[in-house]
């Protein structure tokens, strides 16, 4: 199973390129595909040729994002536009829009004939009974040869959706019995497979609702992202609204009402109201509310009933100070208007936080410093940054006398290289922390150049598969310097490379008037240790391993399309720490410990079994056959659930400062409480903690 990640990369701002260029028309597509050219072939890490070669694989990439389950485009389009497939680069040179108006113009026209398939399909029942699959390896199979063929692959589709509603319903049914629920509403076969359908043909209408509100702007910005995923993975083009996404995500932080919003069958529905945010404070907006109009204060209201989702989240965002009016039908049915004072959001879950671990037999008392990313708020000068915050939770650490820290990197995607360095060296000398080279293949080194250790006691990094980028160059140095055990899965992700984020609206200096035009993320640099290795593809080896349930999942650096490779560079002088610890007594003592934890046992089992399941590339549409299946599957997942849902034998207390703080604001005592609530189950933390321990005694 091929994962889309999304992984924040590590960033370099760097003043904006410049060239000059001149453009025959002021067309906005034509600007940022000459833009994006012209960006690649100047700052991107690889010398970029725009030839054949590389024709043909952004007509591949374009192709697969536009039409990946081959259920829309029929054979005889893909010969159409197969006769650009060598002509896609001459085309981005000469700023020609041929290839990508024709795939357009096709793929638009395809999905609304395919759109009443769903409900020539699910009228009537499927025979259930037949033993025939449908085939989930979509880059091995053909597009149909004609609509006869589309339809049968609709039909193929949808009767596996309709056996996936079935099969739930009648386990839900299965389960009722079990527990004898007597408030359960039972019902028939031939209602659940009526229902099943109709369920299903919802949803379809649902989906083509929002297909025929994507604009051409949408598919360009896939074309455009076909181009840099053909270089690299992790080289992205971002549409406006997609750039300004992005910024929040880095900077945890926008000015707004404060709710997640869905949108189902053209209702826009309120999912979850932030803790803290305005409409929390306000009251009266609740989850489940549908809001149909939208009004800045003073303006007439807009109904945002059939709108884009996007759309309607920027009616409802605005600048902190203004009001914003929102109609909504209550769960009860009443309507209601709510006015909000919008606020700024501090989105806390993407911030550094800590706890103190401790237990009831050894009183040992362990920092756990949980990072889920590099972030840095490029947008103020004393925005606020990761490495401050993570040296004000290490001080208050230090001041509860811990006998050790546990920095947790899972899951953290990156941020920003510099806050690395300056987090890296709170436990060092100076010395260096990464190298980085350019695409002229000049490298140099970033160091920490204060002297000063903050805490030098032992240290437990925790990493896993999706520890990536600028984490990875964290865990690394840690490793080179000996200052840390690195407790993870067996490697990282691989992600080695740097990203550059270029402003189009700075680069383009032929047509001001055309704005937004959106920013594109290039690959400019590759990270290499400080022993000379790069993170690319091998990312970070544990010291200590363990497996979790992604483990023998292709979701590495290396199943990207076009990764970069590996290669090293010469090693850099630096002294390492002497550990005052064992390491092979460590992991000796650890992994006994695994070996007879039922956590990790059953952790194992189940990864074992969900790589068996992935390699499967057919999937039955037989209901008994489907059924049974599913059963396996649900029945290894209760093992896994009932041996890793418990409670681990550790204590978790909030430091006196913090404690303070919950004193004077209970919404700071409720995140807190909700946090330690999901550690109380996290057995890999447990097994951290139990680490540092060992660490301290042999």
């Amino acid at each position: 199973m091929k994962k889309n990640l999304l992984i924040i990369s590590a960033i370099l701002i760097s003043s904006t390129f410049l060239f000059a260029c001149f453009f025959n028309e002021t067309d906005k597509e034509k600007v940022v595909m000459s833009l994006t050219y012209n960006l690649i072939k100047s700052n991107h890490y690889e010398t970029v040729v725009f030839d054949d070669e590389l024709s043909f694989k952004i007509f591949d990439k374009y192709l697969e994002n536009l039409d990946y389950t081959k259920r829309y485009l029929l054979q005889s389009d893909v010969k159409k536009l197969t006769k650009n497939n060598d002509k896609i680069d001459d085309q981005i040179r000469k700023e020609e829009l041929t290839f990508f108006d024709l795939s357009y113009e096709m793929i638009s026209k395809r999905q609304m004939e395919v759109k009443e398939y769903p409900a020539k399909i699910l009228a009537n029942p499927f025979d259930y009974s037949v033993d025939e699959d449908l085939s989930l390896d979509y880059d091995n199979i053909d597009y149909p040869k004609n609509d006869t063929e589309r339809f049968e692959n609709w039909r193929k589709i949808l009767k596996l959706e309709v056996i996936q509603e079935i099969d739930n319903q009648l386990t839900k049914q299965d389960n009722a019995k079990e527990k004898a629920d007597t408030n359960f509403e039972f019902k028939d076969y031939e209602q659940i497979e009526k229902e099943a359908r109709e369920t299903v043909l919802k949803n379809y209408d649902d989906y083509f609702d929002r297909v025929s509100k994507l604009r051409k702007e949408d598919y360009f910005s896939i074309f455009i992202n076909a181009i840099t995923l053909s270089i690299d993975p992790h080289s992205e083009y971002y549409a406006p609204k997609s750039k300004e996404d992005f910024d929040i995500q880095m900077s945890g932080e926008l000015e707004g009402i404060g709710a997640t919003l869905t949108q189902k069958f053209g209702e826009i529905k309120v999912a979850n109201v932030v803790i803290g945010g305005a409409a929390w404070k306000e009251g009266e907006l609740e989850e489940g509310d549908i809001i149909f109009k939208v009004a800045q204060e003073g303006e007439e209201a807009v109904n945002v009933s059939n709108m884009r989702l996007d759309d309607a989240v920027r009616l409802i965002r605005g600048k902190k100070g203004t009001i914003v009016i929102l109609t909504v039908k209550k769960i009860d049915g009443t309507i209601k208007e709510i006015s909000i004072t919008r606020d700024k959001i501090i989105l806390e879950e993407t911030y550094v936080r800590s706890l103190i671990i401790t237990d009831e037999n050894t009183n040992s008392k362990v920092g756990y410093i949980h990072l889920p990313s590099f972030y840095i708020d490029f947008q103020k000068y004393n925005g606020r940054r990761c490495s401050k915050d993570f040296k004000d939770e290490l001080l208050k650490l230090k001041k509860e006398n811990v006998e050790g820290i546990i920095i947790d990197l899972r899951d953290n995607g990156g941020g920003s290289l510099s806050e690395v360095v300056d987090i890296a060296g709170f436990f060092i000398d100076k010395g260096p922390i990464v190298q980085v080279r350019n695409r002229n293949g000049r490298s140099n080194q970033l160091n920490d150049d204060d002297a000063s250790i903050i805490f030098d006691g032992n240290v437990v990094v925790m990493t896993n598969q999706f520890s990536a980028s600028a984490s990875e160059i964290f865990a690394a140095a840690m490793q080179d310097y000996n200052r840390a055990i690195i407790f993870g899965t067996p490697q990282t992700l691989g992600k080695g490379t740097v990203q550059q984020i270029m402003d189009l609206d700075k680069a383009n200096r032929v047509s001001p008037d055309l704005k937004p035009l959106g920013a594109l993320k290039l690959t400019i640099q590759k990270f290499y240790r400080i022993n000379g290795g790069s993170t690319q593809i091998e990312g970070v080896k544990s010291d200590i391993s363990y497996t979790t349930t992604y483990t023998y999942l292709e979701i590495n650096e290396e199943s990207f399309d076009n990764a970069l490779q590996w290669d090293e560079i010469p090693a850099l002088s630096y002294d390492k720490w002497v550990p005052k610890y064992n390491l092979s007594q460590v992991k000796e003592s650890s992994s006994q410990r695994m070996k007879n934890d039922t956590a990790f046992i059953f952790t194992e089992n189940y990864a074992m079994f969900l790589k068996q399941e992935d390699d499967q590339e057919n999937i039955s549409l037989n209901l008994d056959n489907y059924r049974e299946r599913t059963k396996i599957r649900r029945d290894k997942r209760k093992e896994y659930n009932k041996a890793t849902n418990k409670q681990i034998p550790v204590v978790f207390e909030y430091l006196k400062d913090d404690v303070k703080e919950m004193e004077s604001d209970t919404l700071v005592k409720y995140r807190y409480d909700n946090w330690s609530k999901k550690l109380k189950k996290d057995f890999e933390l447990n097994e951290a903690y139990n680490i540092v321990l060992d660490m301290n005694k042999f």
